[in-house]
Protein backbone atom coordinates (compact mmCIF):
# COMPACT_ATOMS: atom_id res chain seq x y z
CA UNK A 1 0.00 0.00 0.00
CA UNK A 2 1.52 3.29 -1.08
CA UNK A 3 0.96 6.38 1.04
CA UNK A 4 1.67 9.86 -0.22
CA UNK A 5 1.82 12.91 2.01
CA UNK A 6 0.24 15.83 0.28
CA UNK A 7 -0.55 19.35 1.42
CA UNK A 8 -4.01 18.16 2.44
CA UNK A 9 -2.61 15.39 4.66
CA UNK A 10 -2.68 16.18 8.39
CA UNK A 11 0.99 15.13 8.72
CA UNK A 12 2.08 17.71 6.17
CA UNK A 13 0.87 20.69 8.19
CA UNK A 14 3.16 21.93 10.94
CA UNK A 15 1.41 22.55 14.25
CA UNK A 16 3.30 25.81 14.82
CA UNK A 17 6.19 27.71 13.30
CA UNK A 18 8.27 26.85 16.37
CA UNK A 19 7.89 23.08 15.93
CA UNK A 20 11.50 22.58 14.76
CA UNK A 21 13.73 20.94 17.40
CA UNK A 22 15.79 23.39 19.41
CA UNK A 23 19.55 23.18 19.86
CA UNK A 24 19.03 22.35 23.55
CA UNK A 25 16.80 19.41 22.68
CA UNK A 26 19.39 18.09 20.23
CA UNK A 27 22.15 18.47 22.82
CA UNK A 28 20.03 16.67 25.40
CA UNK A 29 19.28 13.89 22.93
CA UNK A 30 22.97 13.51 22.08
CA UNK A 31 23.88 13.44 25.78
CA UNK A 32 21.21 10.82 26.48
CA UNK A 33 22.47 8.71 23.57
CA UNK A 34 26.05 9.02 24.82
CA UNK A 35 24.96 7.86 28.28
CA UNK A 36 23.12 4.92 26.75
CA UNK A 37 26.13 4.01 24.60
CA UNK A 38 28.42 4.14 27.65
CA UNK A 39 26.05 1.93 29.64
CA UNK A 40 25.84 -0.58 26.78
CA UNK A 41 29.64 -0.67 26.48
CA UNK A 42 30.01 -1.19 30.25
CA UNK A 43 27.44 -4.00 30.21
CA UNK A 44 29.19 -5.68 27.25
CA UNK A 45 32.56 -5.57 29.04
CA UNK A 46 31.03 -7.11 32.16
CA UNK A 47 29.49 -9.90 30.07
CA UNK A 48 32.84 -10.56 28.36
CA UNK A 49 34.64 -10.73 31.71
CA UNK A 50 32.02 -13.10 33.11
CA UNK A 51 32.39 -15.34 30.05
CA UNK A 52 36.18 -15.39 30.44
CA UNK A 53 35.78 -16.44 34.08
CA UNK A 54 33.34 -19.20 33.09
CA UNK A 55 35.74 -20.47 30.43
CA UNK A 56 38.70 -20.42 32.84
CA UNK A 57 36.72 -22.36 35.43
CA UNK A 58 35.53 -24.89 32.85
CA UNK A 59 39.07 -25.82 31.73
CA UNK A 60 41.10 -27.73 34.30
CA UNK A 61 44.39 -29.56 33.92
CA UNK A 62 44.90 -32.98 35.50
CA UNK A 63 48.33 -33.65 37.02
CA UNK A 64 50.03 -36.80 38.21
CA UNK A 65 51.93 -37.12 41.49
CA UNK A 66 55.02 -35.49 39.92
CA UNK A 67 53.01 -32.42 38.96
CA UNK A 68 53.13 -33.21 35.24
CA UNK A 69 50.08 -32.43 33.15
CA UNK A 70 48.55 -35.72 32.03
CA UNK A 71 45.37 -34.46 30.41
CA UNK A 72 42.91 -31.66 30.21
CA UNK A 73 39.32 -31.94 31.33
CA UNK A 74 36.84 -29.51 29.89
CA UNK A 75 33.57 -29.17 31.75
CA UNK A 76 30.54 -28.41 29.61
CA UNK A 77 28.44 -27.14 32.51
CA UNK A 78 28.29 -23.40 32.86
Amino acid sequence: MDVAITASSPGAVASSPNSAPSVNNLDEARAAQARQDAENARRKLEEQRAEQVRQAQASQSSRNSNGEVIGTTISTTA
